[in-house]
């Protein structure tokens, strides 16, 4: 789940710096004229004008209690007061002025109120973004540009969140249906048949292929080789030709090899496949890094093991060396 915090979905960051204050919320004299012009009560000039800066800064209405006093203050003061000279109405929230003062500020500013035409944008952007990114921030952050862009209000972040997350598993099962679709019958019933299959030590084939490299001896290398050779064999079995981005295949991956059997089993007939198939991909590439870095490290034994021989095979011959001085200086 993505948080507010990590996306681009516009904030109050409290409390506001003077230069804040003074850069984004003062009113400019167009903004103050328009107010005058719509509005008789200072009271409701100073909202009108706090609910514009105010969505000028988010891209959406806040409640008036939500507006915190500074925004108020810098409000007023641009209006030739030092605090809010009249009370406003304890139900400005509901009544009617509120919602005059926002259909004013739309037209002003020439913003789309949120109705269907912003969840289609959003829906729209969502799937687009879904097809090459996998986390939920980025499909958001995709989304807001899209409606600030198109000039939409923002509507509330629980949305954006609930339509990244929707765009994401349709386009994640797409990508399962046509690698499924990839896949000939015999490739498939390869696939059900490994799933059930299990070695000596009742382990699935689905675990074998997950399994880390060991320590390289002579003899773990010989046997990790046969895997690799094992894993490449299933992998020319198994090969099909689907293009799909690189932070999609990643993400999957992921899932899969988190995936257990049991697990596995619960998917769709189309997402099993197509774990499998990224999974091996995956692990292919995978297991040819192991056995390369077992060999280096094999190598680099060897090769450590040389020089400690090396070092006291200098050492024995310096003791005969000095041994053999030792005698021709008694016999001279």
């Amino acid at each position: 789940m993505a948080s507010i915090q990590e996306t681009a979905y516009p904030r109050l960051k409290l409390p506001l710096s003077r230069k804040t204050l003074r850069d984004s919320f003062t009113p400019t004299s167009t903004e103050i004229l328009f107010a005058q012009t719509h509005c008789r009560e200072i009271w409701a000039q100073i909202c009108l004008l706090s609910f514009m800066k105010c969505y000028q800064h988010l891209g959406y209405f806040i409640m008036w209690k939500q507006i915190p006093q500074s925004i108020i203050s810098a409000v007023a003061q641009s209006l030739g007061y030092l605090f809010l000279p009249q009370e406003v109405p304890d139900n400005y929230d509901q009544s009617g002025n509120k919602y005059r003062h926002m259909r004013l500020i739309r037209q002003y500013l020439q913003v789309k109120p949120i109705g269907e035409g912003t969840y289609s944008t959003m829906k729209i952007a969502a799937r687009e973004a879904a097809q090459t990114k996998e986390y939920l921030v980025d499909i958001i952050n995709v989304m807001i540009e899209e409606l600030i862009r198109q000039r939409f209000e923002l509507p509330a972040f629980s949305r954006f969140t609930r339509e990244a997350g929707i765009a994401r598993q349709e386009v994640n099962r797409e990508v399962c249906e046509r690698i499924s679709e990839a896949l000939t019958d015999d490739q498939k019933s390869l696939i059900d048949e490994l799933l059930e299959t299990k070695d000596e030590k009742d382990q699935s084939w689905w675990q074998q292929i997950k399994k880390d490299p060991p320590a390289p001896t002579v003899k773990n290398t010989r046997i990790y080789v046969q895997h690799v050779e094992s894993i490449r064999q299933y992998y020319e079995s198994l090969k099909v030709s689907v293009s799909l981005p690189e932070a999609k295949k990643k993400q999957l991956y992921y899932e899969a090899y988190a995936a257990d059997l049991a697990y596995l089993r619960k998917f769709t007939s189309s997402k099993r496949y197509a774990f499998v198939i990224l999974l091996l991909e995956k692990q292919m590439s995978k297991v040819l890094d192991d056995i390369a870095r077992m060999f280096i490290r094999r190598m680099r034994k060897l090769h450590r093991d040389a020089e400690r021989l090396l070092d006291q095979y200098h050492q024995q011959s310096r003791q005969q060396v000095a041994l053999l001085l030792g005698h021709l200086a008694r016999i001279t």
